[in-house]
């Protein structure tokens, strides 16, 4: 979930993630690694991604 200050959570599922090398990975192992992701929405600096199990 994509958690914004502009309205209600985002449901979405991760289609592409890239360390910060820009090489694709399929997981983030580490709570303070950099990667990037896309997203179904553009989102301000303090927007929160949470995992829904």
């Amino acid at each position: 979930e994509l958690l914004t200050n502009e309205g209600e959570p985002i449901s979405f599922a991760v289609t592409g993630l890239w360390d910060e090398n820009g090489e694709a990975i399929t997981a983030t192992p580490h709570a303070m690694m950099k990667f990037k992701m896309r997203l179904p929405v553009k989102c301000s600096a303090l927007s929160i991604l949470r995992r829904i199990k």
